[in-house]
């Protein structure tokens, strides 16, 4: 009886070791495959969230285009803004975030006959300082930044800019707490050098933001840009009321996060546009 108990054991307990070696292969090949697309799904959750950071560690070349409709003229008003992002890390908690505006523009003519003229306007660089860790709140992580921004008289037809050097500061905030992020970004500047003949630069530029995230890289967005001309007494605010949606994705495994919005603006000065189309297309080059 002994014998036939032993065999009986014998004959148990391998079955038993391959039974729970391959329950073992079969949990650990749905498992690891499930743990590395949630790894995957956070990783451009996170993406999502440094692309819509000013003041992000992440390098992103953002290529947008303007389109106003109305104003002095019935014809269209064409602005495409290059603007990369290069941030520079320095010390052990600081990063300068380098952030060129720089616009190539397509005006009407403003008097009759006069042609449509193509070039660059001037140039804004805005640049940055930023703490690398995060503020946790219970509101969400903030993200502060401050720092100069100058303007330079780049354009290449006096219809396309100013001829006054302008510098003044900046600052930028920034809260994440999903699904959303939101902030503003503000810049005043005053002209301190250029032609006695010009007339002088003090102008409030204030971008309120809000993104909605959802899945699959989608989110909803408004980021209207709101100015003031403080050298005027009236008729000096531009203040639109819009928004539209972005999609980041992947060409080649490159993520590139592509975004299309409307605005009406609901105060403007007499010359003003009425409407404006944004498109944009924006690379992105993390670490």
């Amino acid at each position: 009886m002994e014998n036939n108990a032993a065999r009986r054991r014998t004959r148990f307990w391998p079955d038993t070791a391959v039974r729970t070696a391959a329950v073992t292969l079969t949990l650990g090949g749905l498992i690891a495959p499930a743990a590395a697309e949630d790894a995957a799904k956070a990783q451009k959750q996170d993406l999502q969230t440094a692309s819509q950071n000013p003041v992000a560690a992440l390098i992103s070349v953002p290529f947008q285009n303007n389109v106003y409709f109305g104003g002095a003229t019935d014809k269209p008003l064409y602005v495409l803004n290059i603007e990369p992002v290069v941030p520079i890390s320095f010390a052990d908690r600081w990063n300068l975030i380098a952030r060129p505006i720089l616009p190539v523009l397509s005006a009407p003519g403003a008097l009759p006959g006069q042609k449509r003229e193509t070039g660059l306007g001037d140039l804004t660089i805005e640049a940055f300082f930023s703490p690398k860790a995060p503020i946790a709140t219970e509101i969400g992580d903030i993200a502060v930044g401050f720092g100069p921004a100058v303007t330079l008289p780049t354009h290449t037809d006096r219809r396309l800019g100013s001829r006054n050097y302008s510098a003044g500061p900046a600052f930028v905030a920034f809260v994440s707490k999903a699904p959303f992020t939101y902030g503003f970004l503000a810049v005043n500047q005053w002209s301190f050098a250029g032609p006695d003949a010009e007339p002088e630069t003090n102008e409030l530029t204030l971008q309120p933001f809000i993104n909605y995230n959802m899945k699959d890289g989608w989110s909803l967005q408004t980021a209207p840009v709101i100015s003031v001309d403080w050298t005027k007494a009236n008729d000096n605010v531009t203040l639109p009321i819009g928004g539209g949606v972005t999609k980041l994705t992947e060409i080649d495994g490159a993520p590139i996060k592509f975004s299309a919005s409307a605005y009406y603006n609901a105060l403007r000065p007499d010359t003003g546009s009425d409407w404006q189309f944004q498109a944009a297309v924006t690379f992105l080059f993390p670490e």
